[in-house]
């Protein structure tokens, strides 16, 4: 089941996609291919999950969690954060007049997907504990977006501050080889966590829900 939208639902989701998809692209040109851009791009797909995540929670009255919407929320947002990367090389493509098309590394897209669609399953598990903790679903997704900027902020700005030997084994590791590696060693790792993570919230009920079916 897909996520319903509002109107600013709508307006949000456009901007990023022109923000995002478009105009960076446009500004970076080839630089965007850079695997330390392009791996931070592929978790902006995390944005689009979680809220479709709680909207699926708060439909449901915040009753018994089940797993459908859950795995709804996943999909959508991967394929979203999947068809904004894909928007962006097409946007680079276009505005670099190259006669044929130029891609990334396919090690870097794979590993770009795989990471993306991990992390949406651990994601969909923070939306789940953030409808539990708030009142209404949009504090519930302030309190995910806000962890999001967090996220973003320090992927991208802590390796800046490491010292420069810590900074140049980082850049090896993002190599596309390496990184490949490093995906394939870690996927597994992610997947258990994913499977821990939702297997802890899929069936639970909202402590306000068990209290009222209590007193009823």
């Amino acid at each position: 089941m897909l996520p319903k939208f509002s109107l600013r639902d709508v307006i949000q989701i456009a901007v990023v996609f022109i923000l995002f998809g478009i105009y960076v692209p446009y500004r970076r040109g080839f630089d965007f291919f850079d695997t330390l851009l392009l791996v931070p791009y592929s978790c902006i797909s995390f944005l689009f999950c979680a809220p479709a995540v709680i909207d699926s929670i708060y439909a449901n009255g915040r009753n018994k969690v089940t797993l459908p919407p859950i795995v709804s929320g996943i999909v959508y947002g991967w394929l979203s954060g999947m068809a904004l990367v894909i928007l962006g090389i097409v946007t680079v493509n276009l505005t670099q007049h190259m006669p044929q098309a130029v891609l990334p590394p396919a090690a870097v897209l794979l590993s770009a997907m795989v990471i993306s669609l991990l992390g949406c399953g651990f994601v969909a598990g923070l939306g789940v504990w953030s409808s539990f903790v708030e009142d209404n679903p949009r504090d519930a997704k302030k309190r995910i977006r806000i962890g999001f900027l967090a996220f973003l902020c320090a992927l991208w700005f802590i390796p800046m501050w490491l010292p420069q030997g810590w900074q140049d084994w980082l850049a090896l590791q993002m190599t596309s080889d390496k990184l490949a590696r490093n995906t394939l060693i870690s996927a597994p790792l992610g997947l258990f966590v994913d499977v821990l993570i939702l297997g802890r919230v899929v069936g639970r009920m909202h402590p306000g829900e068990r209290n009222s079916l209590k007193i009823s």
